[in-house]
């Protein structure tokens, strides 16, 4: 199977988890599982923009690495943060070489988790930023465009499944 075709699959699953699952924490396992179909990853999290903090919290954790710097209890400002520039930017940042580059306070803790690369991208629904997700590997170096398209599609459709999760959850309070 080549590269587009093992991506292509992987995203139709992506799909169909976010169609079939209810539960936010069943729903990222499911998709941590069709994303490492396509790209190997140490560290996977989704960080949602929370305005009254100003700053960035871990709504989803998945991690490979031995010792966790960045825990799903850390919250990331948004003012200097890697995070913070996707949220602000509305695009993607990639680090390709954490070791010898941090450019953000977070990047050492990455480096510190063994990390090589750091990916975010913004979740956007209708040119609103609702969060990020984030793509750490051990690997360093640019990422195949091929993988960067695909986690920017896996990344549209969190974005909208978090978007209609949201407003049930409104609807459902009233």
């Amino acid at each position: 199977m080549n590269h587009i075709e093992r991506n292509y699959r992987a995203l139709l699953s992506v799909a169909l988890v976010l169609n079939s699952q209810r539960d936010m924490r069943s729903l990222w396992e499911a998709i941590t599982v069709e994303i490492t179909k396509a790209i190997p990853w140490a560290r996977a999290s989704i960080t949602l923009y929370d305005p009254q903090i100003d700053a960035f919290q871990f709504y989803v954790l998945a991690t490979t690495v031995p010792q966790v710097a960045l825990g799903r209890d850390a919250v990331v400002p948004r003012h200097g943060s890697g995070m913070g520039w996707v949220y602000e930017h509305k695009t993607l940042h990639i680090r390709p070489d954490l070791k010898n580059e941090q450019v953000f306070p977070e990047d050492k803790l990455y480096v510190q988790e063994g990390l090589g690369r750091m990916i975010n991208l913004p979740l956007l629904v209708k040119g609103q930023c609702l969060g990020i997700l984030n793509i750490g590997t051990r690997e360093s170096g640019v990422p195949d465009p091929g993988d960067i398209e695909f986690l920017t599609q896996v990344g549209m459709q969190i974005a909208y499944a978090i978007d209609r999760y949201t407003r049930e959850v409104q609807r459902l309070l009233g």
